[in-house]
């Protein structure tokens, strides 16, 4: 998240970028994807979270070449239809966004996930806000905001 805001405000050259970028792709799991800490607890290599491996390919939109993270959008892609909260989908969206992957049927997605609402209660306010985020940033989140620095939205 740190990163996004850094990007976000013009500050993508500065020296804690690069070292958060740095440490984002130290901790890329082997077999692809990012999960919410190490790579490797007791032996074993943790497996990839949809969520944490979009903000991951969010966040380094721009920052590294596609061959560095190519094994987080093969591990993202196909886990990306099993994506049915709001978190989930939103980040995987913005994710894969973020590198020009193209992605059909959002809007029957979100849908989908709205419709879950009737039997697991209603959404709060923070989580209809990441939809919304997602579903208006088809380029990424720093398309998005490129968007809104021109005044286009």
């Amino acid at each position: 998240m740190a990163v996004l805001a850094l990007q976000a405000n013009g500050h993508a050259d500065h020296p804690r970028v690069s070292e958060a970028v740095r440490m984002l792709m130290d901790r890329r799991l082997d077999h692809g994807g990012w999960n919410y800490g190490n790579t490797v607890v007791f032996g074993a290599e943790l497996d990839p979270m949809p969520d944490a491996t979009g903000m991951a390919l969010a966040a380094l939109q721009g920052m590294v070449s596609r061959d560095d993270i190519q094994s987080g959008l093969d591990y993202l892609l196909p886990e990306f239809n099993q994506c049915l909260t709001p978190q989930t989908f939103s980040w995987g969206r913005l994710g894969l966004a973020a590198w020009g992957v193209p992605i059909g049927g959002i809007d029957q997605k979100v849908n989908r996930i709205l419709d879950r609402q009737a039997r697991l209660g209603s959404y709060d306010t923070s989580a209809l806000g990441q939809l919304l985020v997602a579903l208006n940033a088809p380029e990424g989140i720093m398309g998005l905001v490129k968007k809104m620095n021109r005044g286009a939205i």
